[in-house]
């Protein structure tokens, strides 16, 4: 079935929560039960009064999306759904005995504006020593790192280091979920794990045989859009360990430094035979800049702000630049100078 199809079965299933598709200013719609759902907007979770009319009718919705879409989902075998439309929205739904109350769903549509750095500085997410910092490492060919929690706008802070990407490389992207990093680049192909059921004695095709195919299609860089799965951090690794440099992709964690330590782990699980301080040394030789994003509250509002910008020099995680509360963000001057010396030594 057509994705426009499954566009009107999600319209047309889904009429309790067609108004928060419509509505730009939402940003997620979390389906906790048929009868309760919250929508975000501006950062904050808001209950509304919008219900299905039972739970049998929330699962139909599920099922029907699922079956557009080339995909299974039902109670015995695959309780789990994880779809994305054309249009760039994305649907996550579990159904019981998994989901202990009862069906649930995430909904998160693709947003009618894509912000640029232009509109960070605007919003004071970013500043413009950090955006000159991000020039500076994509024009450079670092391997790039961004890092951050559900919402914190790693995806959008990749899509803008990618608009830095000159428009004669060859730049290939693979995701888990395509979102469009490089929408306007001349030179890209993308890569997007399969969702539809495969045909049986089909080859798995995952993250990390995705990003080992594509050092095979010639690539000036390759953008991986997140990095969930240990053998997806070993193909990765691998990739930028073997003179593919200028890559970029984006990890769940806590901090910079988290970053890189969840990163260790990952490729630690692959690499049962290397020790750790191997992994950690192989890791930091090859990651050159972390940049992590938060979303946190002020007291009245929900700033999504870039938190940290760490350059990792000789293997040692230094930090350029840092946001503190009652501050804002702090610079060190002498670090950035290093950096800078650092790029035009390599150039």
């Amino acid at each position: 079935m057509a994705q426009r199809e499954a566009a009107e079965l999600l319209a047309h299933y889904g009429t309790p929560i067609r108004p928060f598709l419509d509505d730009p200013a939402v940003t997620e719609i979390c389906v906790n039960a048929w009868n309760d759902i919250w929508v975000e907007t501006a950062g904050r979770l808001t209950r509304t009064t919008a219900r299905w009319s039972s739970e049998t009718e929330l699962v139909t919705f599920i099922k029907q999306v699922a079956n557009a879409l080339g995909q299974e989902v039902d109670e015995h075998r695959r309780p789990l759904l994880d779809a994305r439309f054309d249009n760039g929205t994305r649907l996550n739904a579990t159904l019981r005995p998994i989901a202990v109350f009862g069906p649930c769903v995430s909904i998160r549509p693709f947003p009618k504006t894509v912000f640029s750095l232009d509109d960070l500085l605007r919003f004071g997410a970013v500043t413009p020593a950090m955006v000159e910092v991000f020039r500076l490492a994509v024009l450079g060919r670092l391997n790039v790192l961004v890092s951050g929690g559900t919402g914190s706008g790693k995806t959008t802070l990749l899509r803008c280091f990618c608009r830095f990407v000159p428009d004669d490389e060859r730049t290939i992207t693979i995701e888990d979920t395509a979102e469009n990093l490089l929408p306007d680049h001349p030179h890209r192909l993308s890569f997007e794990a399969p969702k539809r059921l495969q045909a049986e004695g089909a080859l798995p095709v995952t993250m990390g045989l995705l990003i080992e195919n594509a050092l095979r299609q010639r690539p000036d860089r390759i953008i991986v859009g997140e990095i969930r799965s240990a053998e997806a951090a070993a193909a990765f690794v691998d990739a930028i360990n073997t003179g593919h440099a200028g890559t970029m992709s984006t990890v769940h964690a806590n901090g910079a430094v988290d970053a890189l330590a969840r990163l260790d782990v990952l490729y630690a699980r692959q690499a049962a035979n290397f020790s750790m301080e191997v992994v950690r040394a192989l890791i930091r030789g090859n990651i050159d800049l972390v940049v992590h994003a938060v979303r946190e509250s002020d007291g009245e509002a929900t700033m999504r702000r870039v938190k940290e910008v760490v350059w990792i020099e000789n293997h040692r995680p230094v930090p350029l630049i840092r946001h503190r509360r009652g501050e804002g963000h702090v610079g060190d001057d002498d670090a950035i100078c290093r950096f800078r010396r650092h790029l035009a030594d390599r150039t």
